[in-house]
């Protein structure tokens, strides 16, 4: 039984192939009756793997996910391009399959501090609106550069003109948009015709749920070992009076914790003796402040 208590949490969903991932918070709505639900980066609908969702307050720690980084394995179908530079758009352009020790070669000019240009098909914002809006109109419009870290660009395997690769990057890259530049760098073209998240900053795909799982579960991940794997990141608990002034936003003092001097971390979660989180506070040029209030 689903009680309000319990309504509040974070779900590692597996995303299926073939759902938004908007779609994809209906399982999670549904089975606990809420509303107030909401993923940490968005997964094509022709992609797979790890989604971040978050329940009820919880939806609070969006700001801490978002800007994680990522692991993908992906392939790239060498040879064509389409529009939307995935298996779901037209083809616009072709051209012969590289070999795989050009592609060996020119991997290595993707890995680093990049400028790469998203999609004309995403949902970044071109003058107040969606990009793919424009897109499906027939509106030309320009896809502005933006600065993104490839920590890892890993060849798997190539065989006909499918490029098996694993991604490790930083937030706000397209893995599109890598497919479409590898291939014009090898002098062909490419799309990503398969792509599967597989971690978000610490948090692995295997600790995921599928949907059908959830509905018979409604499992949230622990979220004490959710901070736990946050690096640099404690927990403490507060005295029982603490517990309103930090709900009501009252400066965080020393004297609040139940061990007053019990060392912090550089982000520290505040419980109450339920363990419940009631927020999690870091230090600023040397002063606390809660980086977010749960009340």
């Amino acid at each position: 039984m689903i009680t309000e208590k319990n309504k509040d949490g974070i779900v590692f969903l597996n995303k299926p192939l073939g759902e938004t991932s908007f779609r994809s918070l209906g399982c999670i709505k549904k089975t606990l009756g809420i509303r107030k639900v909401g993923h940490t980066g968005t997964l094509d609908k022709f992609a797979e793997g790890l989604l971040i969702v978050l329940t009820g307050r919880f939806t609070k720690l969006n700001s801490l996910i978002t800007g994680m980084d990522k692991v993908y394995e992906a392939e790239f179908c060498f040879g064509k391009e389409t529009d939307t530079l995935d298996p779901e758009g037209k083809i616009v352009g072709e051209a012969p399959l590289p070999s795989e020790s050009l592609i060996r070669e020119k991997i290595s000019l993707f890995v680093g501090d990049i400028l790469q240009r998203p999609p004309i098909y995403s949902a970044i914002h071109i003058n107040g609106q969606r990009a793919h809006k424009l897109a499906r109109k027939g509106i030309e419009h320009e896809m502005p550069a933006r600065p993104v870290t490839i920590y890892a660009f890993d060849l798997l395997a190539y065989e006909e003109g499918i490029l098996k690769v694993r991604v490790h990057c930083s937030k706000g890259t397209y893995i599109r948009s890598l497919a479409r530049d590898l291939g014009l760098a090898c002098n062909s073209r490419a799309y990503v015709s398969a792509l599967k998240r597989t971690k978000v900053g610490p948090f692995l795909l295997e600790n995921s749920l599928t949907p059908d799982r959830f509905r018979e579960t409604a499992g949230f991940y622990p979220w004490t070992d959710f901070l736990k794997a946050l690096p640099d990141t404690g927990i403490c608990e507060v005295r029982e009076e603490a517990r309103t002034l930090i709900g009501n936003g009252v400066p965080f003092r020393v004297e609040f914790l139940k061990n007053p001097i019990e060392p912090l971390a550089g982000m520290t979660a505040l419980t109450d003796n339920k363990g419940i989180v009631l927020a999690l506070l870091v230090k600023d040029e040397g002063c606390f402040r809660y980086r977010i209030n749960f009340s």
